[in-house]
């Protein structure tokens, strides 16, 4: 049914799991989802090293993206190892990606 945000959340997942393993050599990964039917909340939380200062590069950058096409908003936090936390919008089955970049990703087949 909400094909565009679930192939989103899905791949926001894969990436905060990536970069908990890659760049912060994690050990645990806690992920926390909560649906409802206006919004998804999630949190990617791990218990790697963090970092003092972090780049924003092409991983974090595409979480952002993902989550801003669809009229949410996400933070990363550095604190006790890294946390990712957002909550993006479900559209109506009538309404299309407001991001034209993502429009052609998440239309349905």
């Amino acid at each position: 049914k909400n094909y565009g945000v679930n192939s989103a959340i899905y791949h926001i997942l894969q990436e905060g799991m990536t970069n908990a393993i890659r760049h912060g050599n994690a050990s645990k990964i806690w992920i926390n989802l909560s649906y409802s039917n206006e919004n998804i909340k999630f949190n990617i939380k791990d218990n790697g090293a963090g970092a003092v200062a972090f780049i924003e590069g092409f991983g974090l950058k595409g979480i952002k993206e993902r989550v801003e096409s669809f009229g949410g908003k996400v933070e990363f936090k550095q604190q006790d190892g890294f946390t990712i936390d957002g909550e993006m919008v479900i559209l109506n089955d009538s309404e299309r990606c407001p991001n034209p970049i993502f429009q052609s990703i998440f239309s349905e087949k």
